[in-house]
């Protein structure tokens, strides 16, 4: 179990740096970036790296190593939950810069076809698939750390509160 967890924890580790990685792709040098092009069309030609298939692979391979194998390790709930979180940033920035910034940027200096082909459609199906993840790990979690809270006891008749009188003759 120690080293599940390890292994578990080293996966979300690196995808913690692959993310700010991709933060600071946001940002391009001058090698990166020409003079000539906007920025718009750097994220749609060059995404950052939110959505990547490490980054997406990595947080459910953590949580099914901490969870499917023999017993669950004692942090577990703590590893699915970062997992999910992990996957929820990369989808949220994914979505926003390489899905529909580098989509516009790329239209506005090429065409709407290149623009679908090159950067929506690629882009698209690595969103779908971290959907797919988060959905996966949410399910592990829902299953296997969430509690419900158990139903309300019903009112009985005759119930006497705010405003409400018992008929007259019977006490409340």
């Amino acid at each position: 179990a120690p080293v599940r967890e390890i292994a578990a924890l080293g996966l979300l580790a690196a995808v913690a740096l692959a993310l700010l990685t991709a933060l600071t792709n946001l940002l391009p040098t001058e090698a990166q970036r020409p003079e000539f092009l906007p920025y718009l069309f750097y994220l749609g030609s060059d995404p950052p790296g939110f959505l990547t298939l490490i980054n997406i692979a990595a947080p459910v391979i953590a949580v099914l190593l901490v969870t499917a194998i023999g017993d669950p390790a004692p942090r577990a709930k703590l590893i699915t939950m970062g997992a999910a979180i992990l996957l929820a940033v990369a989808i949220f920035f994914g979505l926003i810069f390489e899905v529909l910034l580098g989509f516009i940027g790329f239209v506005q200096e090429v065409s709407f076809l290149d623009g679908l082909k090159s950067v929506a459609m690629p882009e698209l199906v690595l969103f779908l698939l971290a959907a797919v993840a988060l959905l996966v790990v949410f399910r592990i979690w829902q299953g296997m750390f969430y509690v419900p809270k158990p139903a309300a006891a019903p009112q009985q008749a005759g119930w006497t509160g705010y405003g409400y009188q018992a008929p007259y003759g019977q006490q409340g």
